[in-house]
């Protein structure tokens, strides 16, 4: 015991403050900062065994850096003498467990606090980060009513008896996490596998969660026993007494609850961000439907996504049978129909849109560059297509014997049983989606465009003229209306307000819309809903909602409502069957130096989520480079390799993504590019963060010439000339570097890729090199400058991101995972053949495709690569893009 005024290093104890599983607790006051502290003294035993010091120690320099309002900090260890003790963020009021003893706590204070614990265990699982030992008494509830989480992840370090009788407050049970067989937890709190000393994941969690939000309604436990032995044979075998819930429950939380306290860890809630978002509707009173009200979700595909400029991973296609149970309408049980697909050796780079046929027998995805489609009934996939480059466009035939998709710039068809390819028609723009009625017309809408109609054996293709190029930017991922009803589709508006439109026989309707949201994949659901999927400038994540549809009317009813809070590319057969990508939290991410001969020699600032696109300094002791915010927020960031500190650009605010840096060539200010409601603009701030944002012109993907100038770019056609609306092309502008302004008219290069939109000025600003397509590939060019005199083919079997040495004499670009050198004397226009300096295979480089720009940088000495590697084949791709592992 710790008597008041005795000192514990600066630490002077006030009192004690209580106890816990692993020490007393006492108040105490810390001298250097002025502030009162938690201090838990670890118990003699404890603090002797050193292998569990040393784990206790190592868990808690990963917990201190969780940064949360709903969750009690921890501030370090402190070591005087024998006494060993963990100091803490100091708490006021009672814990959970003292409110509930009290009685039930009422349905309105009930959700709030909820919330606020859900609000806590969805950041910490979004670091990686398990509770173990979440449970009421490590709840407190300050008299402002904010919620604090306390002792987060200790659990698994510490190392308790078994033997309590007291099952509320039994001292967490057992100790090596990493050893099977162990039992980690609080008997009436742990999870069914817990219980049998498996190893636990976030579930685990979120089962622990379900107790304490029923133990708060209900006034009683769970799970309960006299002994821990009985109360963990409850927990494997029995329900809670559902009976014991007040009647002022929300039908929402009552199936919150039962998807919780689902035994089978496969078939229960899998993100605490689930719940958040239900407890949310439940205290804000809409929408009626929830996230929770549907069956449990299939895994097909276990593994990580990311939404396009976004970097999250895809974890899984989802799969339910009976959409109408959705719902909660009264329908026949259907029995879920589980698959698993081995997607290390059929998904290994790129998937987006997995559509389910029309008879709902077969799905079509695209992994790396190939189309494939698999049966329901059946365990492999089969090859149809071969694209050129990945990522495009498909959709059923209404029969389900054929899919149309689109390849270097065509639209073709395939049967779905294999078989040659038959092409449909030159399309005369980039497009997001198609669909294919039962009259053998098919419309497809465009990127930055119209929408157009052909005929499915061949035709002319006819523009609709629907888009009103003054208000709206494009026409996203049409589908069908059911019935021949017509089409729907969503349209993005130039002042940021989306909409989900229809069309039928002439008539052009707007059936939903909202401002700050992205939506996207429309799609009409049996019994009468449209499913699409929306994120937004407050809440990054992808989400599929859906809103009621009335045939006879050709409008939808009501608000929007929630389906599920992680998913995805929606996709729904003829009778209801439901299929959707599911996305995970972003992977750790990493700048590394790499030599020529394609050795990793060095490394620049931590792992972070989302890193892309590192730009060096002119200098070369700082690098910009885009990065994710822990909230999920893209962002600019700027690293000074010699000091190894970073500095946030921005404040992250959600409202700008897709960020693309390059130097001012004094290295005093930044240019980049962003997506600002849906169009892509060019920005310059001041390096250091200093200044005011200046909004410069459209455009993405800058660079500026070393000299300053140039300024490089991308722009939509449609900026220029609204006849060639929904193409990009590559220019380049005189640039004031003393007003750091551009000057003059742009120049804009015919033929250029809109697939990796790279321009890219040579140090003496006398040539440039870019991409364009040849011959159905993407080859990387050269052409002089001013006025793109002259043009030369670099590559000779594709290549994308083309990067000049500070030299100007080589040229160094990506071809088929392989770092490329082709040696350029420009003043003779001599090309040397194309060298292989090393592959990226081993490196696991996150290349983002589609979004342009330098995806690596090369020192001042040409002699190392700055190259973002991650987890293995992990990618950022454009808005509509996933990666596939």
């Amino acid at each position: 015991m710790l008597s008041a005024g005795s000192k514990l290093g600066p630490y002077e104890v006030l009192g004690p403050a209580g106890a816990g599983g692993m020490g007393e607790v006492y108040r105490a006051r810390d001298t250097r900062l002025g502030r009162d502290v938690a201090v838990k003294v670890l118990p003699e035993a404890f603090a002797r065994d050193a292998e569990r010091m040393a784990r206790l120690r190592r868990e808690a320099q990963v917990l201190a850096s969780l940064n949360h309002p709903n969750i009690a900090a921890i501030y370090g260890f402190e070591d005087s003498g024998a006494t060993h003790a963990l100091v803490m963020e100091l708490v006021e009021g009672p814990t959970l467990s003292a409110h509930i003893k009290q009685g039930a706590i009422p349905v309105e204070e009930v959700l709030p606090i909820a919330k606020q614990i859900c609000e806590g265990v969805e950041y910490a699982h979004e670091r990686g980060i398990i509770h173990r030992d979440l449970k009421p008494s490590n709840v407190k509830v300050t008299p402002d009513g904010h919620v604090k989480v306390l002792d987060f992840g200790l659990a698994k370090a510490i190392e308790g008896d078994s033997s309590a009788t007291n099952i509320e407050n039994s001292p967490t049970l057992s100790a090596m996490a990493t050893r099977a067989g162990i039992i980690l937890g609080t008997a009436a709190y742990m999870s069914p596998e817990q219980a049998k000393g498996k190893a636990v994941d976030r579930r685990t969690d979120i089962w622990a969660f379900g107790c304490v939000l029923y133990e708060m309604l209900a006034g009683r436990m769970a799970f309960g026993g006299e002994t821990a032995t009985e109360t963990l044979a409850a927990i494997l075998k029995s329900e809670p007494d559902w009976s014991q819930l007040p009647s002022a429950t929300p039908a929402q939380v009552h199936v919150l609850l039962r998807r919780c306290l689902e035994k089978d860890p496969r078939q229960r809630l899998r993100d605490m961000g689930d719940a958040r978002i239900v407890l949310e509707e439940c205290i804000s009173g809409a929408p009626k439907y929830s996230s929770l009200l549907v069956a449990p979700p299939i895994l097909l595909a276990p593994r990580p996504w990311w939404r396009g400029l976004l970097p999250w991973t895809l974890t899984a296609i989802a799969v339910t049978a009976a959409l109408a149970l959705f719902f909660q309408r009264k329908a026949p049980a259907v029995p879920p129909l589980k698959l698993e697909i081995n997607v290390d050796k059929l998904m290994t780079d790129w998937s987006s849109n997995p559509q389910i046929s029309p008879d709902g027998q077969t799905i079509a995805y695209q992994a790396g560059n190939d189309l494939f489609v698999r049966n329901l009934d059946q365990l492999n996939p089969r090859k149809l297509y071969s694209f050129a480059t990945p990522g495009h466009v498909m959709f059923w035939s209404p029969g389900s014997e054929s899919i149309a998709f689109a390849d270097q710039g065509k639209l073709f068809r395939i049967p779905a049983g294999g078989g040659p390819s038959t092409q449909i028609c030159d399309l005369p723009e980039a497009i997001l989606g198609g669909a294919w009625a039962e009259d053998g017309e098919i419309s497809v809408s465009s990127w930055r465009g119209d929408m157009y109609e052909v005929p499915a054996q061949g035709g002319d293709v006819k523009r609709r003229g629907l888009l009103a190029p003054q208000t709206e930017v494009d026409f996203h991922e049409v589908s069908l209306l059911p019935n021949g009803l017509g089409l729907a589709y969503i349209v993005h508006e130039v002042s940021g307000v989306a909409r989900l439109d229809a069309l039928s026989r002439g008539t052009h309707k707007t059936m939903f819309s909202r401002k700050g949201w992205w939506l996207g994949t429309p799609v009409y659901s049996p019994p009468g809903e449209i499913l699409f999927e929306k994120t937004s400038t407050n809440d990054p994540r992808p989400s599929i909602w859906a809103i009621l549809f009335s045939k006879s009317k050709l409008e939808a009813t009501g608000e929007p409502f929630l389906v599920t809070g992680q998913g995805m590319s929606p996709s729904v057969s003829r009778e209801g069957t439901l299929i959707y990508e599911v996305p995970d939290p972003p992977e750790q991410a990493q700048m590394i130096w790499v030599s020529r001969n394609g050795k990793v020699v060095g490394s620049v600032g931590e792992a972070q989520p989302g890193l892309a696109f590192p730009k060096i300094s002119p200098e070369g002791k700082r690098v910009a480079i885009a990065a994710v915010t822990p909230s999920g927020v893209e962002d600019l960031w700027v690293y000074d390799m010699a000091r190894g500190v970073r500095t946030q650009l921005l404040p992250a605010s959600g409202e700008r993504y897709g960020f693309q840096p390059s130097w001012t060539s004094d290295g005093s200010h930044i240019v980049f590019s962003a997506i600002n409601d849906i169009r892509e603009e060019l920005f310059l701030e001041a390096a250091d963060g200093s200044g005011v944002l200046r909004d410069l012109m459209p455009g993405g993907a800058p660079q500026m010439s070393e000299r300053g100038d140039y300024l490089a770019y991308t722009r939509e056609k449609s900026a220029a000339a609204s006849s060639e609306a929904g193409s990009t092309q590559v220019c380049y502008v005189a640039f004031n570097a003393a007003k750091f302004q551009s000057e003059g008219q742009p120049v804009c290069l015919a033929n250029t890729s809109a697939t990796d939109n790279s321009l890219r000025i040579s140090p003496d600003e006398h040539y440039a090199a870019y991409t364009a397509e040849e011959g159905g590939q993407i080859q990387i060019f050269i052409t002089g400058l001013p006025g793109g005199g002259g043009r030369w083919q670099v590559s000779v079997d594709g290549g994308q991101s083309p990067v000049w040495s500070h030299h100007g004499n080589e040229l160094y670009y990506i071809a088929h995972n392989s770092m490329m050198e082709v040696k350029v004397a420009t003043g003779s226009r001599q090309l040397s053949a194309p060298v292989n300096l090393f592959s990226l295979e081993g490196l696991h480089p996150a290349f983002p495709q589609f979004l342009g720009g330098s995806i690596f940088d090369i020192s001042r000495d040409d002699q190392r690569f700055l190259i973002v590697q991650c987890g293995r084949n992990t990618a950022r791709k454009n808005r509509r893009g996933s990666e596939l592992v």
